[in-house]
């Protein structure tokens, strides 16, 4: 934007300067350049305007590896690594999930087999396509037992062959003769307690995932881009009311693939002076000042005190908090440049305010807390 004010500047000037000797035509034909310069440099349609939208693509394409499992036509993520067919969202939340004591049952096999094999105890799974069952056979760990069933009605009874039940019930595979509603029906009766059942597709299922909400279970919908797909979809899961899955780590929502890697909660100690105001914890502080605002009633303290936390990103190293003593709360914290000489400078600026100039400071930034009475 600058370099295009600069470049209009430099065109303006030249069109002063041979104003004189420049035909009407010529005239005529910088100024249409001028304004259609002015155009493009607003416009949607510049480059610059796709950067963020062409990043979520490589996100996409990269990230979650999108691209590679359309290129092999295999429901794989950036690695290589087999994934479930479901939605992304619904992937990275059972990625998060220590299943190591878990038993899985699932309608429909492939790549999620194997995803699933990799994280839980055992793993049941029924295949309906012979050709496809042949191969996967070979390829599974001794952890996984996989059924052939190719008559449907069968297929969605299979899971009764296993009266203890499974934590996990996957209801996918065949959707022709309405088996996934069937397969949806008998997951209820052998799922444990405590465990949840995955419905994939559930955008084009409404009667399973109608019956699996009046089975008294939660329902929350993944919906997203998925392996190999160019539209979205939706995975559902269902949890039974005493649900309670372990993660694996310790803070759950686990970051996404691209997620940027902040907490806006938990604050780390540092080294050096703390202090704690209304309750909040506040450490490394360089710098406590005295505040004080003459108001129509009386004179108001405040305290401004100026922090230093490398744990932040470098552009936010330099915290400034300033808490109302009259109402025993912090009225705002925001940031300021990290060289030391901006101490002093913000200091300057905040005791020259009066207190209308104070309060419209406070009003207008987006960091206050609440409204100065």
């Amino acid at each position: 934007m600058e370099s295009s004010y600069i470049e209009d500047a430099r065109l303006t000037r030249t069109a002063k300067q041979d104003a004189g000797s420049a035909s009407p035509a010529m005239r005529t034909l910088r100024d249409l350049v001028k304004t259609a310069r002015s155009h493009l440099a607003r416009s949607p349609l510049r480059p610059k305007s796709w950067v963020r939208s062409v990043k979520a693509a490589k996100l996409l394409w990269f990230g979650y590896g999108h691209l590679r499992s359309v290129r092999t036509r295999s429901s794989v993520d950036a690695n290589g690594q087999p994934i479930p067919w479901y939605t992304y969202p619904a992937i990275e939340f059972l990625q998060q999930l220590d299943l190591s004591d878990r038993t899985v049952f699932e309608y429909g096999s492939g790549n999620s087999t194997r995803f699933w094999a990799a994280r839980a105890a055992r793993v049941v799974t029924v295949e309906d396509d012979e050709h496809w069952w042949e191969k996967l056979r070979a390829e599974l760990p001794r952890n996984c037992v996989l059924l052939l069933e190719q008559d449907l009605r069968e297929f969605a009874n299979s899971i009764h062959r296993y009266p203890e039940g499974f934590d996990i019930v996957v209801v996918d595979g065949p959707a022709r003769g309405r088996t996934r509603l069937k397969c949806a029906a008998a997951a209820v009766q052998r799922l444990k307690p405590g465990g949840m059942i995955i419905l994939d597709n559930s955008d084009w299922l409404p009667e399973s995932a109608a019956l699996l909400r009046n089975a008294d279970l939660l329902q929350v919908d993944m919906s997203g881009f998925f392996p190999i797909g160019d539209h979205t979809q939706t995975t559902s899961l269902f949890f039974h009311r005493e649900c309670r899955f372990r993660t694996r780590n310790p803070r759950q929502p686990a970051p996404s693939v691209g997620a940027v890697l902040w907490d806006w909660e938990t604050v780390v100690p540092v080294d050096g002076h703390s202090l704690i105001w209304d309750g909040e914890p506040l450490y490394g502080v360089m710098r406590q000042e005295v505040l004080d605002k003459v108001t129509p009633t009386g004179i108001r303290r405040f305290e401004v005190a100026f922090l230093d936390r490398p744990d932040h990103p470098p552009e936010s190293t330099r915290l400034t908090v300033i808490y109302d003593h009259a109402r025993e709360r912090i009225l705002m914290a925001y940031v300021i440049a990290p060289a030391h000489a901006a101490i002093e400078a913000e200091v300057r600026r905040l005791r020259a305010m009066s207190w209308e100039a104070f309060r419209r400071f406070a009003r207008q930034s987006d960091t206050r807390r609440y409204l100065l009475d």
